[in-house]
């Protein structure tokens, strides 16, 4: 009796589990590929087919055909997309579509899981148009805004009206949300207008193997500007690997954290491998240096900033300016080194300035240079501490590191301090040795 329950039992658990199936299988989706130019594609305006390809129920668009002429594409909320560009194909923007000062080729708002790859695809803006506007800066190739988990792979991203890629929050400055987990890997961004890449907000980005070159047009102009908009604004876990950064018309790399203070988050970004050479034009009008650092002069972030085996290879300048103070972010080189710099002989190899002529500030300073190789032509200090005729520069603190310098002479005065006096000087420990 028991034998025939428990036979019936299971019996029954089979029918049922047939029927569950049943229901079941028509809610069961696959993963589905399509070719974009499927959606209507038309050679002279391919921007409601390059948007309905996108925005389908597809979750592998692919783009096939050669040249995209499109408009500006904004995409909200979208969400498990994985977006192919063949070789070959030139996503381009169609002539006085970008008349909007913030028209962007392609705009993500919201968007999550998007996975981009464009080994030997094109993006490409007509930069000379939007010069003329006199108001193109906001004009991006890319453009990232409160997105999570995307990846954006192999692009040529050649000129824009701004950026070749822009990353910041979505929301009010108090709540916002800003872009995470992000990754950004073997693309090419040149000849953009204002620079070639602008963070803002960001949490968790991943930039491997990229070359950014040639930026120029409007002010920045640097390879890289890291530049928070508020003191809201989130800078975390920021990496770069294997990147170069070349002839851009301001600095390879910026750091221009002045809208960040004491309250906002610290802000954690290495420098890993990465290359710069001969950026800054001399008709640039801001400071000059491969790699420039700002910060808040009297209430600044904390947090770190690192290089690791980095290296400059040729520069008219030195290899860092900068104006902030110790009590702000520490900024170690690790094993970084320089040679050929210094060309124009204006510029030292490294140039603190006091954060604020005028006003009291805090000391300068903050920065381990372990063992860092610098080598240059001239006979210029390695190292300038330039304060202010008013004094308002209260001293040099927390330095550290050892320095290694070759030149051609004898440096007369390895460190050059211009009204301000060394006495002042507080935990500066590092040590140098001059080479012949």
């Amino acid at each position: 009796m028991d034998k025939l329950k428990m036979k019936f039992s299971n019996n029954l658990l089979f029918f049922f589990g047939i029927i569950f199936l049943f229901f079941l299988i028509p809610t069961i989706t696959f993963g589905q590929k399509v070719n974009a130019s499927t959606f209507g594609y038309n050679e002279n305006d391919a921007t409601k087919a390059f948007k309905l390809a996108i925005e389908s129920s597809n979750d592998t668009i692919v783009f096939d055909k050669g040249i995209w002429n499109i408009g500006p594409i904004n995409l909200n909320n979208i969400s498990g997309k994985t977006i192919i560009f063949e070789s070959g194909v030139i996503v381009k923007s169609l002539p006085d579509k970008f008349k909007a000062t913030n028209a962007s080729l392609l705009k993500m708002i919201n968007c999550n899981n998007i996975e981009i790859i464009g080994y030997g695809a094109e993006f490409k803006m007509n930069k000379e148009e939007y010069s003329k506007y006199n108001d193109s800066e906001h004009r991006m190739s890319i453009a990232l805004y409160g997105v999570n988990n995307v990846k954006i792979k192999g692009l040529l991203i050649n000129e824009s009206g701004g950026d070749g890629i822009y990353i910041s929050s979505t929301g009010n400055p108090e709540d916002q949300k800003p872009s995470k987990n992000i990754e950004i890997q073997d693309c090419v961004i040149k000849n953009q207008y204002r620079q070639g890449m602008s963070i803002i907000s960001v949490e968790n980005l991943v930039v491997k193997n990229c070359i950014f070159t040639k930026t120029s047009g409007v002010l920045p102009g640097a390879g890289l500007d890291i530049e928070p908009n508020n003191k809201y604004n989130k800078l975390k876990n920021i990496y770069f690997e294997g990147c170069s950064f070349t002839y851009n018309d301001h600095a390879g790399i910026a750091l221009s954290l002045s809208n960040l203070d004491i309250n906002s988050d610290p802000l954690d970004i290495t420098f890993n491998k990465c290359y710069l050479s001969m950026n800054h034009s001399e008709t640039n009008t801001y400071a000059a240096g491969e790699i420039v650092i700002g910060a808040n002069d009297l209430s600044p972030v904390k947090g770190r900033v690192q290089f690791d085996e980095c290296f400059i290879d040729g520069s008219k300048w030195g290899i860092l300016y900068t104006r902030k103070s110790s009590n702000a972010f520490h900024v170690t080189f690790n094993n970084c080194a320089a040679i050929n710099i210094c060309q124009a002989g204006s510029y030292n190899p490294i140039l603190m300035e006091v954060p604020n002529y005028r006003s009291p500030s805090g000391p300068l300073g903050g920065f381990t240079f372990q063992n860092l190789y610098l080598e240059f032509n001239n006979e210029l200090p390695f190292l300038q501490i330039r304060g202010s005729k008013l004094r308002t520069l209260k001293g040099l603190e927390s330095v550290h590191g050892h320095i290694t310098v070759k030149a051609p002479y004898k440096i007369a005065e390895p460190i050059n301090y211009i009204n301000y006096n060394a006495s002042n000087n507080k935990n500066v420990d590092f040590e140098y040795t001059i080479l012949d």
